[in-house]
């Protein structure tokens, strides 16, 4: 069984169309849960095997960290890990915990 992880990435509506360039060149956009408002893309890749070693996110880490300031990338691994690529904070991409009544 392979590592998974949710991909959570937030890139200014500037980058529209480089955006689902680059997740079509790379094979992601048959996995991409996209949504979209006037400011942001919103994209999800769910249950992605996402290694570093992977030539595909290597080029798309690449493409995100190109855009300074104006996207964000958090992966969230199976087992509650987390990696932050680009910008995440500049874009208000957070993780957020809420400890729900449990008594």
């Amino acid at each position: 069984m392979e590592y998974r992880s949710d991909i959570y990435i937030k890139i200014t509506t500037n980058h529209l169309f480089a955006a689902k360039q680059i997740l079509e060149e790379q094979d992601l956009m048959e996995f991409a849960e996209i949504t979209q408002d006037d400011d942001y893309l919103y994209i999800l890749l769910p249950d992605l095997k996402w290694y570093a070693s992977y030539p595909e996110v290597i080029a798309f880490i690449k493409f995100i960290e190109s855009l300074d300031k104006e996207a964000g990338v958090i992966a969230i691994g199976e087992d509650g890990n987390t990696e932050h690529y680009g910008f995440p904070d500049e874009v208000d991409l957070s993780i957020e915990t809420i400890i729900q009544e449990f008594m």
